[in-house]
């Protein structure tokens, strides 16, 4: 592996419990609650957080993201929120395992 992908990996492997933690800590009955009013509902923040490994995962593997075309993931519970973030930061570690140098240089400049 090279260097750029394992700065990344290590950067995602030690943010990640702290993440399903926050994950975890989530209410069902809260998710229609908004910080402010012009935030998205906790429901759709906590989806992101599970979201962003497979943004690094899409990245890597097919060098663009198309947010307005993206599918996104209906989650129902935190457990099936959970599963969705361990398998987005598996696919992201096996996406920068397999990273290669010149491909990461030439996607990011």
């Amino acid at each position: 592996m090279n260097s750029i992908a394992q700065e990344f990996k290590n950067e995602l492997l030690t943010e990640a419990p702290a993440t399903r933690k926050c994950i975890e800590r989530l209410n069902e009955s809260l998710f229609d609650y908004k910080p402010h009013e012009k935030s998205m509902k906790l429901s759709g923040l906590a989806m992101m957080m599970a979201e962003m490994p497979k943004w690094v995962a899409t990245i890597v593997d097919v060098g663009v993201i198309d947010f307005h075309t993206w599918e996104r993931y209906n989650m129902t519970t935190i457990p099936d929120l959970l599963n969705y973030f361990d398998k987005n930061l598996e696919s992201a570690v096996k996406a920068l395992d397999g990273a290669i140098a010149e491909k990461l240089k030439s996607e990011m400049f």
